[in-house]
């Protein structure tokens, strides 16, 4: 069977249902979504169709695209029914080094986000929100996500089985859940110390996406060894964000408690310690660097959360530090290398992160800042780790889209 391209499938939607609506809703689940084709009005964009066929009865479909249409922008993830078919759409114009992670909400007219007929956006929301069943990467660890032309490929990471040389908790009383870790089997073969990364959310890291897998995938004859040390993130948010927004006593737990033993399973003769994390995590791997310089030879940082300052039990709903908490604690730290990252898409984030790049750079140290076309989203962290961690200077350069390139100051 032929099945039309991705423009001529476009053009069919927006001319709407004709005799053969039953087969174009056949080609467009043969091809896969979204539907991604140039704009003939920006070379610098692609447009990109959403299509969804919802369930009978449903009032309207939201489609949650991380913040392309969340938040604020909640009116362009409202699609539109074609006809009197199942089959609802939107698109949006997007640039060509875009990727997201995308859901689904098909709502009934009394839904109970419903105010006076018109869905009002939420964390439950984007929660209940299903996975799009035709897009290329159905069953990847990270859901649908949708990338444009000049993005990373989101679909080489798979899941896989992890050699673990050691695994333990520390701590946990009758109201404080243990801090739980695992230590894998260094990979790569190349010359230079064993590198121990610290990485926080290890329960969805290594369960969820795969990351061993990917590194022991992507290591080759010149990547130096890499061992992963998990820390696997409590199951309450609310204990989450007490731990990793930068916690002194859990960090000294990590250092003292966790860190050495690791080491020792290791037997190897020179390591270097480099702390990761991405949101929360990422702050917290700042803070290392902080008070535990000793212990901290590198940090990666995607997207922290500069919003976070002690005595915050929740997200803030607004956030306009001049700066944040975090920077002034850095701004008196022993300088180390550290390579941050934001999206473009990420709102307020995107100033501070961009500020705190320039102080650390401004105080002597090495920072380095890559921005990419993308929101809060796992797809793109994991691809920026997983590149940060087996590519070589060379390697990253060509491989990794140019609006995603490092810069640094």
């Amino acid at each position: 069977m032929t099945v039309p391209a991705a423009d001529a499938l476009r053009r069919q939607i927006l001319d709407g249902p004709g005799d053969d609506a039953t087969q174009v809703l056949s080609d467009l689940a043969a091809h896969g979504t979204p539907l991604i084709t140039d704009d003939p009005d920006d070379p610098g964009c692609q447009r990109v169709l959403l299509a969804f066929v919802a369930p009978p009865g449903t009032a309207g479909v939201y489609a949650w695209v991380n913040r392309l249409t969340d938040g604020p922008h909640l009116d362009r993830g409202q699609m539109r029914r074609w006809g009197s078919t199942d089959l609802w759409w939107t698109e949006l114009v997007v640039t060509r080094a875009t990727m997201a992670t995308y859901r689904y909400y098909p709502y009934a007219a009394d839904d109970p986000h419903l105010r006076d007929g018109v869905l009002v956006y939420s964390r439950e929301v984007a929660r209940a929100a299903v996975d799009d069943p035709t897009n290329p990467g159905a069953g990847s660890p990270f859901g649908s996500v949708l990338a444009t032309v000049d993005a990373p490929d989101p679909t080489a990471w798979r899941g896989g089985e992890q050699t673990l040389l050691a695994t333990g908790e520390v701590g946990g009383t009758d109201d404080a859940e243990p801090i739980r870790w695992r230590l894998t089997a260094p990979v790569g073969r190349g010359p230079g110390p064993t590198r121990i990364v610290v990485l926080f959310d290890a329960d969805k890291w290594f369960d969820e996406y795969g990351l061993p897998a990917a590194i022991a995938d992507a290591a080759d004859d010149t990547t130096a060894p890499i061992a992963l040390l998990g820390i696997d993130a409590p199951t309450d948010p609310t204990t989450r964000l007490r731990q990793l927004g930068p916690n002194r006593e859990f960090l000294a737990t990590v250092v003292g408690e966790i860190l050495v033993p690791a080491r020792s399973a290791l037997e190897a003769t020179e390591t270097t310690t480099v702390w990761a994390g991405q949101s929360l995590g990422a702050a917290a791997a700042l803070a290392a660097a902080c008070w535990f310089p000793d212990d901290v030879d590198e940090v990666f940082a995607y997207s922290p959360s500069m919003w976070w300052k002690p005595g915050l039990t929740a997200r803030p709903a607004q956030w306009s530090d001049e700066q944040s908490w975090l920077a002034k604690e850095l701004a008196c730290a022993t300088p180390r290398p550290v390579r941050l990252a934001v999206g473009r898409n990420e709102g307020l984030l995107v100033d501070p992160v961009t500020a705190l790049a320039r102080e650390l750079s401004e105080a002597g140290w090495s920072a380095t800042l890559r921005p990419f076309d993308g929101g809060h989203d796992i797809a793109w962290w994991a691809h920026l780790l997983l590149d940060d961690l087996t590519a070589s200077d060379t390697q990253s350069a060509s491989d990794t889209p140019a609006s995603a390139r490092e810069t640094r100051l």
